[in-house]
């Protein structure tokens, strides 16, 4: 099977920037799609997703999210109450953990 290399981030001229990657044969994408659609069909008809996971959801986007927090920012505004938001980026946070004792 042919390999090939796609830039994941970051500086084109690193080859620590690259990952290898190989093609998915049709059965694999075919297996993974059904399995996919058992799991998530019964995480919603258990109702086992967390309510505000916009994430990798059907009709639910990083937009909305946004909303909801907006939304909520607004109640508690015109409620009187105090409003703090702390938003963490953690993309690289796993970056800094030694993956051996993982």
């Amino acid at each position: 099977m042919a390999s090939y290399s796609s830039l994941q981030k970051g500086d084109k001229g690193k080859p620590d920037n690259y990952t290898s990657q190989y093609p998915y044969l049709v059965f694999d994408k075919l297996f993974e799609k059904l399995t996919y659609n058992r799991l998530y069909n019964f995480l919603q008809t258990y109702d086992i997703l967390y309510k505000y996971q916009f994430g990798f959801r059907r009709c639910n986007s990083t937009s909305l999210a946004l909303i909801e927090i907006v939304d909520n920012i607004y109640a508690n505004i015109n409620s009187c109450n105090h409003t703090i938001g702390i938003f963490l980026d953690l993309e690289k946070a796993f970056d800094t953990v030694d993956h051996k004792i993982l």
